[in-house]
């Protein structure tokens, strides 16, 4: 009977589907963050200021996906600042910002491998 249950049980617990990939490390420090991926996916983000965004883990090449949004907190004419990533100067550890505020701080984040 105990033979009996252990196999239905391994039976059942085969028939849980498994993930194609799942979380493997987390990090946050401040505002920074990070997912790794078991694919080799990466996903991060935080907060930043300046002409260039640092990322916490350098991806494999240039081919990730990178938003960035205007957010120093600058509401008297919000249509008036801007902000958007320097594609030019893109590299795997880091590309350029361009905003239209002086001081101006900016929310981002990246995806890829």
């Amino acid at each position: 009977a105990v033979q009996a249950n252990l196999t239905q049980i391994e039976s059942d617990i085969a028939q849980i589907p498994q993930p194609s990939a799942y979380v493997t490390q987390t990090w946050r420090s401040g505002t920074q963050w990070y997912r790794r991926w078991s694919n080799g996916w990466i996903e991060q983000g935080g907060h930043g200021s300046g002409n260039t965004c640092t990322f916490p883990i350098v991806f494999r090449n240039t081919n990730y996906t990178f938003v960035v949004q205007h957010s120093s907190g600058y509401n008297s004419h919000p249509d008036w600042v801007a902000c958007y990533e320097n594609r030019t100067n893109r590299k795997t550890s880091t590309t350029g910002i361009t905003t239209y505020e002086n001081n101006s701080g900016w929310d981002w984040y990246a995806c890829g491998y």
